[in-house]
C-alpha cells in the first residue's frame, strides 16, 4: 500500500481516537468520574454488551477462524452468545442487588471476608487479562499488513495510546463509548460482507471454491475438530457468566424488566457477527487461499478502496480501544476498589484511588502486551483465560447462588473450590490427558473442593 494511503489511515484513526478521547472526557465529567455501575438505557446496554463481546476480535481472529474452518466461527459464536444468555440464570438477582463486581456477589453469598475478597478479585481479573492482550495484539496484527510495521511495535504503540487517551474512565463512560462504536461496528460488518462476497464472485462461487467440509452447513460448524469444540464448550461458554464485564452490564440496566431483552438481543447480535465472520473469511479464501489465519483481514484491508479502508481503520481502532478500556476498567476496579480499598486502606479517598487506578491500568496493559506477544494465537490466549476464570468462579458462584437458602455451602468450601479449580487447571494444562480440555478437570476439582470443604466446615445441627 502506498505511503499516501497509509498517511490517510493514520489521520483517520487519529481523528477518531481524538474524538473518542473528547467524548470520554465529556461523559466522565458528566458522571463525575465515578467507577460505580450507573444505570444505562436499554439500547446502550445492548450496544455495550455486544461491543464487549466482539470488539476488534471479530475482524481478526474470528474472520481468520472463518477463513480456515468456515462455519466453525459460528460455533465459537454459539458458545459466546450462549454464555451471555446463561447470565439470565442470575440476572434478576444481580440487577436487584446492584452488584458492581464479582467480589460483591461472593460477599452476598458467603459473607464478609478479606481473604475471600482477595481470592475472588484475583480470579476475576484472569479473563479480562486475556481480553486486554487479545485486543492489543489484534490491533497489531490487523494493521501490520497495512503499514508494514512489525506486530510487536504496533501492539506496544496501541497500548501506550490506550493508556494516554481513555484511562481511567468510569463505567458510564465505558458503557456509552462501547455502545456507540458497537453499533458503528455493526454497520461496518454489513458493508464488509457485501464487498467481500462481491469480490469473491457471489456466495455460489464461494461454495464451489472452498473445501466442502468447511462450507457445508451445519456440518461445517464442526470443521475445527472435536477437541477444539470441547475446549470452547468448557471455557468460552461458561466463561461469559463469570465475566465481570457482563455482570456490570446486567447490573447497569435501567429497568429490571429490560434485562432479558438486553441479553437476548445481544446474543442475536453476537451470532450475526460470527455468521458475518464465517462468510467474509470464506470469501477471502476464495480470492486468496494460503494466508495465515490471523493475517486474513489485514490482507483484505489492502484490497479495499482507500476511502473504505480509512473508514474501517478509524472505526476498528476506536472499537478495539473501547473494548480494551472496558477490560482495563474491570481489572482496575477489582484491584483498586475490591482489594486495596476494601482490604488494605478503607479510608483512602477518591483522589488516591484514582491515582492508584492509573498505575494498575498501566501495569495491566504491560503484562497483557507481554502475554499477547508471547502467545502465538490470540484465540488460545483468550480461551486459556476463560478456562482458569471458569474453573475458579463458576462452581462457587452458581452453586452457591442456587443453594444460598439451603445452608449447604460454606466459606471454607468456597476457598477450597476456588483454589481447587486453579490447581486442577494448572496440573492438566501441563500434563494433559489426551484431548480432554484442562478446564474440565479444573471444574471437577472446583466442585469436589466446594462439596468436600463445605461438608467439613458445615455446622452440625444441635440434636
Amino acid at each position: 500500500m502506498n505511503t499516501g494511503a497509509v498517511v490517510l489511515m493514520v489521520i483517520s484513526i487519529t481523528v477518531v481516537l481524538v474524538g473518542t478521547a473528547l467524548l470520554s472526557f465529556y461523559l466522565n465529567k458528566k458522571s463525575e468520574g465515578t467507577w460505580a455501575v450507573q444505570k444505562t438505557p436499554l439500547l446502550v446496554t445492548i450496544g455495550t454488551t455486544f461491543a464487549t463481546a466482539i470488539g476488534g476480535g471479530v475482524l481478526t481472529y474470528h474472520i481468520g477462524l472463518g477463513y480456515q474452518y468456515g462455519w466453525s466461527a459460528l460455533s465459537y459464536g454459539v458458545c459466546q452468545g450462549g454464555g451471555i444468555f446463561l447470565v439470565i440464570l442470575m440476572a434478576r438477582w444481580l440487577r436487584e442487588n446492584e452488584f458492581d463486581t464479582i467480589p460483591t456477589v461472593f460477599k452476598a453469598l458467603y459473607g464478609e471476608s478479606k481473604l475471600l475478597t482477595v481470592l475472588v478479585a484475583i480470579a476475576s481479573v484472569v479473563t479480562p487479562f486475556g481480553w486486554i492482550a487479545g485486543q492489543c495484539t489484534a490491533f497489531g496484527k490487523l494493521f501490520s499488513a497495512i503499514t508494514g510495521l512489525s506486530v510487536p511495535l504496533l501492539t506496544v504503540i496501541f497500548a501506550v495510546v490506550c493508556l494516554l487517551f481513555v484511562l481511567p474512565n468510569g463505567f458510564g463512560t465505558v458503557a456509552w463509548t462501547d455502545a456507540i462504536f458497537g453499533f458503528i461496528l455493526c454497520g461496518i460488518c454489513i458493508g464488509t460482507v457485501f464487498y467481500a462476497l462481491g469480490e469473491a464472485g457471489g456466495w455460489s462461487n464461494v461454495v464451489a471454491s472452498v473445501p466442502a467440509e468447511i462450507v457445508s452447513f451445519p456440518t461445517g460448524m464442526a470443521a475445527v475438530g472435536g477437541a477444539q469444540l470441547a475446549l470452547w464448550a468448557m471455557s468460552v461458554l461458561p466463561g461469559q457468566p463469570t465475566n465481570q464485564m457482563y455482570i456490570q452490564r446486567v447490573s447497569s440496566v435501567r429497568h429490571v424488566k429490560d434485562i432479558y431483552k438486553a441479553l437476548g438481543i445481544s446474543c442475536v447480535l453476537v451470532f450475526a457477527a460470527d455468521i458475518f465472520a464465517a462468510m467474509v473469511g470464506m470469501s477471502i479464501r476464495t480470492v486468496q487461499p494460503g494466508l495465515a489465519s490471523e493475517e486474513v483481514f489485514g490482507w483484505f484491508l489492502t484490497t479495499l478502496p482507500v476511502w473504505f479502508t480509512c473508514l474501517i481503520v478509524g472505526m476498528i481502532g476506536a472499537a478495539v480501544m473501547s473494548t480494551c478500556d472496558s477490560a482495563v476498567q474491570t481489572t482496575a476496579v477489582c484491584v483498586v476498589y475490591d482489594i486495596y480499598h476494601q482490604v488494605i486502606d478503607p479510608n483512602a479517598d477518591e483522589k488516591k484511588l484514582k491515582a492508584l487506578s492509573r498505575v494498575v491500568s498501566a501495569i495491566a496493559l504491560f503484562i497483557s502486551v507481554v502475554l499477547g506477544l508471547k502467545f502465538p494465537s490470540v484465540l488460545d490466549l483468550i480461551t486459556t483465560g476463560y478456562s482458569y476464570g471458569v474453573a475458579m468462579l463458576l462452581v462457587p458462584m452458581y452453586v452457591g447462588y442456587y443453594l444460598r437458602k439451603k445452608e449447604f455451602t460454606t466459606r471454607f468450601g468456597c476457598y477450597c473450590s476456588i483454589i481447587g479449580g486453579a490447581v486442577g487447571c494448572a496440573i492438566f494444562q501441563f500434563a494433559p490427558v489426551g484431548q480432554i480440555p484442562f478446564a474440565m478437570f479444573g471444574l471437577i476439582f472446583s466442585l469436589v473442593g466446594l462439596v468436600a470443604g463445605s461438608a467439613l466446615s458445615r455446622k452440625k445441627p444441635v440434636s
